[in-house]
């Protein structure tokens, strides 16, 4: 077969990223369709740098996520933006049948196929079954990275790692708000500040003050589900609001998928859309989409902007 090798330095990501590849592969029979994973591997050391390992790909040529949507015209972005959503949601939601969830899933994990635009999903490293869950956190909480965008829970979990905080009260809320709120400038943008301030406010309060460390891991695995269909949808909510540069309130496309972004990004989990519901609106709004007449308006925006 004929190959790509990447090189990487082995350690227990790397691992991770080995050990979900080869559940994916051994429990999904078509697992080549929708997932960019390597057939081989080795493991190489370097001497005075450790150990390194060789991943072998099949030698597909591909677009990154954002040079893919840069290259598309206006038309043809609405229409991939939620193919490739909807897509995803339910490649998500097949993978929890099988017992896997992101913690956090980002760009990195899309790619397109350059001669048909096929969307695959690959690097598994922050991936994680549900069994393994309580092993896999305090790790992961220990080596987060720049692509790391944390869903609120998960950040108020960072801070009882990497602070001095060991569990919130009245007393340093606010200090754990304004965190939350210089590391969500989007969500910021898109609730308004003083909504989205007092959102995460009763949101603490409600679930997270005087709870311990331990209290706040089991809390988020018992909500496991909730995180990569929040992840996935961050990504498509700032691609899609950065098509326009104003807020059009009265366009009915911009304010029907503008609606269900914010439900899905709400610092509440318990106020999201699970994933079968998330995927049933998609479902109805990419229909839409096919529809040149219904979404004119909004593409003349996009021109516009």
């Amino acid at each position: 077969m004929d190959s790509r090798c990447f090189v990487e330095k082995y350690d227990y990501f790397a691992q991770n990223n080995i050990n979900i590849s080869t559940h994916i592969m051994s429990n999904i029979s078509d697992f080549e369709s929708f997932f960019y994973i390597y057939f081989s591997y080795k493991c190489d050391i370097v001497q005075n740098n450790g150990k390194f390992i060789s991943l072998y790909y099949p030698n597909y040529d591909f677009i990154h996520f954002d040079t893919f949507f840069l290259l598309c015209d206006n038309k043809r972005k609405i229409y991939h933006l939620f193919d490739s959503f909807l897509y995803f949601s339910n490649l998500l939601k097949k993978m929890q049948c099988y017992d896997l969830y992101f913690i956090n899933f980002n760009v990195n994990n899309i790619l397109f196929l350059e001669s048909n635009q096929h969307c695959m999903m690959q690097k598994f490293e922050k991936c994680v079954k549900k069994s393994d869950f309580m092993q896999f956190i305090p790790i992961y909480m220990k080596n987060i990275n720049s692509h790391d965008i944390l869903p609120i829970d998960l950040l108020i979990l960072h801070l009882f790692y990497n602070t001095n905080i060991s569990t919130i009260n009245t007393t340093n809320i606010k200090i754990v708000v304004n965190i939350i709120e210089k590391n969500n400038i989007f969500l910021k943008t898109i609730y308004g500040e003083d909504k989205f301030k007092m959102l995460i406010i009763k949101y603490i309060r409600m679930n997270y003050l005087n709870k311990t460390k331990s209290d706040i891991i089991d809390y988020i695995y018992q909500n496991i589900d909730s995180f990569p269909i929040y992840s996935l949808t961050l990504i498509y909510a700032e691609l899609f609001w950065s098509y326009v540069n104003v807020h059009h309130s009265d366009n009915v496309f911009f304010l029907k998928t503008m609606s269900f972004f914010r439900r899905n990004l709400h610092p509440d989990i318990n106020k999201r859309f699970s994933i079968e519901n998330s995927i049933h609106f998609l479902q109805n709004h990419f229909n839409y989409t096919k529809n040149i007449n219904y979404i004119k308006d909004f593409i003349n925006l996009m021109t516009s902007s």
